[in-house]
C-alpha cells in the first residue's frame, strides 16, 4: 500500500498531469511510472478521469477488487472532518455526584470520563505521558480536594462494541498496532519499553518502561550477548494478562531497542495511572479503581477537565503514522455523534 501512495505522489508531481495531454500521451507517461522495476511486486488499480466531462482518460485494473488497507484511514479522517469539523476539541473530565466537604474530602465516587480523546499521552506534551492527568490533578488540588472517599472509576461508556478491530489477528494484540479501543485511552493503551545491553556478555539486559505504573509488569530473562551478534529478543503477553515477558539476547554496542506493548483494559489503565498521579500530588483515593460503561449517576458535576488539540491536529497521527487505535477511535466517535433516527 505504501507503494500505491508513493506512486500517486509521483503521478501528482509528474509533468504528465501538469497539462491536459492526449490520452495516448497520458497513458505512456503513467505506464512509464507504474512499470518501473521498483514497483514490480505491487498491484496497481488506477483510474484517471476528466473532472469536467467525467471521461475516463486512463485506467489499469480499475475494475479489480483491492484490499484498501490503511488507505481507508483517508476516508475515515475525511468523514470525521466533514461530520465533526477540524476545530472540535475532545474533553476528558473528572466528575462526581459527591459533596466536597470542608475537610477537602469528596464524599463519593469520582469518575474519569473519556470522550474519545486518543492523545492522553506525551504526543503533544514533549513526551510527558501524564501531563493531561497531572493538569486535572492540579485542578483538583487547587479546588481543595485532598481525599476521595469512594472509588476512582474509569468511565468508557461513549463507545460500544468490541474493543478490538474485527479483522485483527491474535498476533497483533501484543503490539501497539493491535491495542484495544476505548473511549478512555491513555498512552495509546501501551507500555513503552526500551532494551539496552548490559556491561558484559551474560549480564541481564537493562529494561526501561514508561510509564512506570503498577498496572502492568515486565518480567525479563533476556541477557547480553557479544558485540556483533544479531539481536534475538522475544516479547510476549498472554491474553487476559498485563504481564509483559522479554526473553532472548541483545548484543553489546547495539542501539537501544524501543517497542510499545499493548495492554488490556484501557479504561482501567487510564484510571490506575490517574490514581498514581493523584497520590503523587497528595490526593488520597480510599476506594478501589474500577471501570464502568453505564450512564453516569444523576447530579454529577465536573471537577476538572482537559481539552484535546483540535481534531485537525489529532488526525495527523492517524494518517502520518497509520495509527490503528486512533483511526478506530475516530470511527467510534462518528458513531457516537450520529443523530438517532428519532431526532
Amino acid at each position: 500500500m505504501r507503494a500505491v501512495l508513493a506512486g500517486l505522489l509521483l503521478l501528482a508531481g509528474s509533468p504528465v498531469l501538469a497539462r491536459d495531454p492526449a490520452p495516448q500521451a497520458l497513458k505512456r507517461g503513467i505506464d512509464r511510472i507504474l512499470d518501473r522495476e521498483v514497483f514490480a511486486p505491487a498491484f496497481w488499480g488506477v483510474e484517471v478521469r476528466d473532472l469536467r466531462s467525467g471521461r475516463v482518460l486512463y485506467e489499469r485494473n480499475a475494475r479489480k477488487n483491492f484490499k484498501p488497507a490503511s488507505t481507508l484511514k483517508l476516508v475515515t479522517t475525511a468523514a470525521v472532518l466533514d461530520a465533526i469539523g477540524p476545530d472540535e476539541r475532545l474533553r476528558t473530565t473528572v466528575e462526581t455526584a459527591g459533596r466536597l466537604d470542608a475537610f477537602g474530602r469528596v464524599l463519593g465516587d469520582v469518575y474519569l470520563v473519556g470522550r474519545g480523546d486518543p492523545n492522553l499521552s506525551g504526543r503533544f506534551t514533549d513526551g510527558d505521558r501524564t501531563a493531561a492527568l497531572e493538569e486535572m490533578a492540579n485542578t483538583l488540588w487547587s479546588a481543595g480536594v485532598r481525599r476521595i472517599e469512594g472509588r476512582l472509576v474509569g468511565h468508557e461508556g461513549l463507545f460500544t462494541g468490541d474493543r478490538r478491530g474485527e479483522d485483527w489477528s491474535w498476533q497483533d494484540l501484543v503490539w501497539w498496532y493491535g491495542a484495544e479501543v476505548s473511549a478512555l485511552s491513555f498512552n495509546d493503551n501501551c507500555a513503552d519499553l526500551t532494551v539496552t545491553a548490559g556491561e558484559r556478555a551474560g549480564d541481564p539486559v537493562r529494561v526501561g518502561r514508561e510509564p512506570a505504573s503498577a498496572f502492568y509488569r515486565v518480567v525479563s530473562s533476556a541477557t547480553t550477548s557479544a558485540a556483533g551478534t544479531p539481536p534475538a529478543l522475544t516479547l510476549t503477553r498472554a491474553p487476559g494478562s498485563n504481564e509483559v515477558r522479554l526473553s532472548g539476547t541483545y548484543p553489546i554496542g547495539a542501539e537501544t531497542w524501543e517497542g510499545s506493548a499493548a495492554l488490556e483494559d484501557p479504561a482501567r489503565y487510564a484510571a490506575t495511572v490517574f490514581g498514581e498521579v493523584l497520590a503523587a500530588r497528595g490526593i488520597v483515593v480510599s476506594g478501589p479503581v474500577e471501570t464502568s460503561s453505564v450512564p453516569l449517576p444523576a447530579g454529577v458535576r465536573v471537577l476538572a477537565a482537559h481539552e484535546s488539540p483540535p481534531l485537525l491536529e489529532i488526525l495527523k497521527a492517524v494518517n502520518k503514522t497509520s495509527q490503528n487505535l486512533h483511526a478506530e477511535m475516530m470511527l467510534r466517535l462518528l458513531g457516537a455523534r450520529r443523530p438517532s433516527s428519532g431526532s
